[in-house]
């Protein structure tokens, strides 16, 4: 987001390779684009009209459905007042104009490079049903343990969709897939069978009960499916141990 138009196309240039980019030539269309599309990351100049860059990063940052995304700030040379603005309001990093071109591509790739890493912890969090409690170290997290343990209520309910999740999240069906795509990679309901199948997992491995039991006590409404979905998650990570899997095939054989 850069009112200055030349500008705007020269960071443009930039990154026209390896982004699908959306412009905004003032703070207010650009938060109502960040909000439409959540894009991976946020360029914003400090000084923009109608709402500037230091009120657009306080917007989006105190908004659950894009306080994650990565913003980064520019600011002409020595304006130190509106970078201790940006940073008390969460901007994820600065760039001094004028700047060179490739400074803008590696911190930006730096960004987005953050950004996977922490997708792999929260693939970690949501898939993990130790007991020890989740420490909520920023919003992202926070928001990850909510969702973790909405899920984790409603196992056994095979009725738990999308739909419940979001409502109980206050999200919307496309801001909760576009929330949890940006933070794990998974769509909503990739974690809610993922969470399940790993519950069962556990299950399996304690011997807790017959295939059948297993299956409905985790939120399947049928073992064939249940099965079916147990062998495409753990068929890869699991070929070096048959046990489980004949422990799924003697049970299912014999529950009926």
């Amino acid at each position: 987001m850069e009112d200055h138009k030349e500008l705007r196309q020269y960071i443009k240039e930039q990154f026209f390779d390896s982004y699908s980019i959306l412009e905004a030539d003032n703070g207010r269309t650009g938060i109502e684009f960040a909000l439409k599309h959540i894009p991976d990351v946020i360029i914003t100049d400090v000084m923009m009209p109608e709402i500037d860059g230091i009120q657009l990063c306080n917007t989006l940052k105190n908004n659950v459905t894009v306080n994650h995304i990565p913003i980064v700030m520019l600011t002409a040379r020595g304006d130190m007042d509106d970078k201790l603005s940006g940073l008390a309001t969460g901007a994820d990093d600065y760039i001094t104009k004028p700047f060179n071109a490739k400074e803008i591509v590696i911190r930006v790739a730096n960004l987005v490079s953050q950004r996977k890493q922490l997708q792999e912890h929260f693939r970690a969090t949501l898939s993990n049903f130790s007991s020890a409690p989740i420490k909520a170290e920023s919003m992202d997290a926070a928001f990850i343990k909510k969702v973790k343990e909405c899920i984790e209520a409603h196992l056994e309910d095979e009725r738990f969709s999308v739909t419940e999740l979001g409502q109980e999240l206050g999200l919307s069906r496309s801001q909760l897939y576009r929330k949890l795509d940006a933070l794990t990679g998974y769509a909503p309901n990739e974690i809610i069978r993922n969470m399940r199948l790993e519950r069962a997992k556990k299950l399996l491995e304690q011997r807790a009960g017959t295939v059948s039991e297993i299956a409905y006590l985790c939120g399947f409404n049928t073992p064939a499916y249940f099965i079916k979905c147990f062998r495409e998650h753990f068929g890869a990570t699991l070929a070096k141990s048959s046990l489980i899997f004949n422990h799924l095939a003697l049970m299912h054989q014999f529950s009926y």
